[in-house]
């Protein structure tokens, strides 16, 4: 028997499926589009909420200079007027139009600050953490033409602080970094000097100077027995190179000047290096 084909459907069934999946696709789409414009509409209406209500807004600063809208915390050698002046801007303002990251990236330009962190705390407060740059060692730079020198701060990244009252009795000075170095620089030989202090341990009671002008001579300026040696201590094995001298020294002590320069760097001996003229 011949296989008889599947009747088709009449020509009319078939324009009523097109048509009734027209319909059911402009429908989702046009619900698609209510939403959207709804949840448009609401997050307008909510934000201009935040900015207009006058609940979100920054208090103002008050006669006396406080800001009872920003909180600040953590400061203790970081000028207060710095700090604050970065809000400057937002007081009267909504706290929703604060950028935390803005005022983060401003505070960690202040000088003293090493980072930061800004919230916002609803519904009109600011809160601020520092965390401050730790000192390693002080420097003396000029302070004018006439002028005597004036002791500047280092902390391990090289940035060069303004003291906040008396030098801390424990911290080294460190000669051959200008503070019209780049800041690289500056870090590169403070980091060095670093690592010389962490490699002698206990006998930096006795340094009173690291030189770090020549990356592979740093020399330091040693008092021992009430005499004072300037040693020049390479580039590394700070530590063993200082106590070979320090051990020796009863023995080395009637041969050596009043005031010496001494090279360790030679595992073999003590050499023993004539001082400049403008050293002496």
């Amino acid at each position: 028997m011949a296989k008889r084909n599947k009747p088709e459907s009449p020509p009319s069934e078939i324009t009523k499926k097109r048509i009734r999946w027209a319909l059911q696709f402009t429908g989702w789409t046009l619900g698609l589009v209510a939403v959207a414009a709804a949840a448009g509409w609401l997050h307008l209406r909510g934000e201009r909420f935040l900015v207009e209500d006058a609940r979100f807004h920054i208090p103002a600063t008050e006669p006396g200079g406080e800001s009872p809208g920003v909180v600040i915390q953590g400061a203790r050698h970081a000028s207060a007027a710095s700090l604050t002046s970065v809000f400057a801007g937002d007081h009267g303002q909504s706290l929703y139009r604060l950028d935390p990251a803005e005022r983060r990236e401003a505070l960690k330009n202040v000088e003293w600050v090493r980072d930061a962190s800004v919230r916002r705390v609803w519904p009109n407060r600011v809160a601020v953490a520092i965390m401050e740059r730790e000192p390693v060692a002080f420097l003396t730079v000029p302070a004018g033409p006439g002028r005597p020198l004036r002791p500047l701060l280092i902390d391990g990244d090289g940035a060069l602080l303004t003291p906040r009252g008396m030098i801390p009795p424990d911290l080294p000075l460190v000669s051959g970094i200008r503070a019209t170095d780049h800041p690289a620089i500056r870090r590169d030989r403070i980091r060095r000097a670093i690592a010389l202090l962490d490699d002698i341990g206990d006998a930096r009671e006795n340094l009173e100077e690291i030189d770090v002008s020549q990356l592979e001579k740093l020399k330091i300026i040693y008092r021992l027995h009430d005499r004072v040696f300037i040693l020049i201590l390479g580039n590394s094995r700070f530590g063993e190179r200082l106590e070979r001298f320090t051990t020796g020294f009863p023995e080395w002590k009637h041969g050596l000047p009043e005031r010496s320069q001494v090279d360790l760097t030679d595992d073999t001996r003590i050499l023993l290096v004539p001082l400049k003229p403008e050293a002496e």
